[in-house]
């Protein structure tokens, strides 16, 4: 869980006022240049004088420690639980929590926690990591696919399968990109045209480092998950979505993908221009100081 949460306190330290600190129990080996804060933290004093407690996940929150710190004795302090992921979907009724404030970062876990509050993961786009890349001009449409620990939620298979059966005399290609350090996954992200990121009805971070990069996503984000987008941003993101979650859908829109004579750079453009003036870390990280001093009030 250290991957999106490092990102927040990289952009609360870089462009707010604020000052925020990492603290996890684990170690992670996600790879990316985040600094991270390993194992239990030496300062304690730093817990105990920070004004807003932010758990990602509820492990920690229920656990009631940190290390070997007790909890309680930050009983005062507010609160907020924030849910990023997929055993919170797959499982709603475990992570109910009630007289704490929560966040979800995808809109389809709205209905699954009542009086939850939507805030989307960020990242900052103005890092070089993101910065779009692509000078190919073969041709080809290049469409590729980062593997995930859980295939199953990320239809990898799908994608597998439509690689396998795919005319190979087509200009459309399949990109299978396996499970490497985050700055070699964008490098090669960003050499394509299309970024295949899941169709279980949401998006996920891929999304959303695609966009940044200038590269079309592919998923099939539901009317309610994009009607909640629309209404946070103002607009609809260029997400490019399939019809319906079954291979038939990736399918038809390869399919049309292929037809299509366009220029796809426009439509990566229009990408990286809606993650600069609308999903722009460098933003919205203000909103999050603004839902911090809300606990205080």
């Amino acid at each position: 869980m250290a991957y999106v949460p490092s990102r927040f306190v990289d952009l609360i330290n870089k462009y707010t006022s604020h000052t925020a600190h990492l603290f996890h129990t684990k170690q992670f080996s996600f790879g990316d240049p985040w600094n991270l804060v390993n194992n239990f933290p030496k300062e304690v004093r730093l817990l105990h004088e920070c004004d807003v407690l932010h758990y990602h996940g509820s492990r920690i929150f229920d656990a009631g420690k940190l290390g070997g710190l007790d909890l309680a004795s930050l009983a005062s302090k507010p609160k907020i639980l924030h849910y990023h992921g997929s055993p919170q979907r797959e499982n709603p009724e475990k992570y109910q929590r009630s007289g704490v404030p929560l966040l979800v970062s995808t809109p389809e876990m709205l209905p699954l926690f009542p009086g939850s509050q939507f805030f989307p993961n960020l990242i900052d786009e103005t890092d070089k990591l993101y910065t779009p890349k692509r000078q190919r001009d073969d041709g080809l449409i290049k469409i590729c696919h980062h593997f995930s620990p859980h295939p199953a939620r990320k239809d990898t298979e799908l994608f597998l399968k439509l690689q396998r059966e795919w005319p190979k005399e087509s200009r459309a290609k399949f990109v299978s990109i396996p499970s490497l350090p985050l700055t070699e996954a964008l490098r090669q992200r960003a050499e394509c045209d299309f970024v295949f990121d899941h169709l279980q009805g949401y998006y996920g971070c891929i999304s959303i480092e695609a966009m940044a990069q200038g590269v079309p996503p592919i998923n099939d984000v539901s009317d309610f998950v994009m009607g909640a987008l629309c209404s946070f941003f103002g607009v609809e993101p260029p997400f490019v979505r399939t019809r319906n979650s079954a291979y038939q859908g990736l399918l038809d829109l390869v399919e049309g993908i292929e037809k299509c004579q366009s220029d796809f750079s426009r439509l990566g453009e229009r990408c990286r221009e809606f993650m600069e003036k609308y999903w722009s870390g460098k933003v919205l990280i203000h909103k999050l100081i603004d839902i911090y001093k809300g606990l205080l009030s």
